[in-house]
């Protein structure tokens, strides 16, 4: 029997409306990568244009960092980071979940209708403590976290 591999889409910011660098944020991103790559799902990173998306210029400054370094020393890891897909190409169904690492919470920019897109076909939808999207009403699809908190990926994985 074939074992069907599990994909998450991770959603990034493409344009820094705060003005300042997020160590938390590039930090999270690096071990939510590698963690759903440790278990076996195939991660997609995606950002509104596609391309390099901005947190990728962080995790460069923040490169003292252990994670940062070592998602920085991954080979496989930059490509697919440096290849993020454009909001307009994701198709929900090729997904299983999705994960928003906003640089500013209040606004997840073009991921907005990912977000409702996910939900309304029944997946996982991971958005950052803060959102507005956490006064939404609960939603059994609808997890709330922290960039570094990764016990969302054991809910995904259930």
């Amino acid at each position: 029997m074939a074992t069907v591999q599990r994909r998450t889409l991770i959603v990034l910011d493409g344009e820094d409306k705060t003005g300042a660098p997020d160590r938390e944020l590039a930090r999270g991103v690096a071990m939510a990568y590698f963690e759903l790559r440790r278990r076996g799902v195939e991660t997609v990173f995606a950002c509104d244009g596609g391309g390099f998306p901005l947190v990728a210029e962080y995790m460069r400054r923040f490169s003292e960092d252990p994670v940062i370094a070592g998602f920085l020393a991954d080979h496989i890891a930059r490509s697919d980071i440096a290849d993020a897909l454009s909001i307009e190409q994701i198709v929900v169904d090729d997904f299983d979940a999705v994960a928003f690492f906003p640089i500013d919470a209040a606004d997840l920019g073009a991921g907005s209708s990912l977000k409702s897109a996910f939900l309304d076909q029944g997946k996982t939808v991971v958005i950052p403590d803060g959102s507005p999207w956490s006064q939404t009403p609960d939603d059994a699809s609808l997890i709330r976290s922290s960039a570094t908190d990764l016990e969302w990926i054991n809910q995904l994985l259930l």
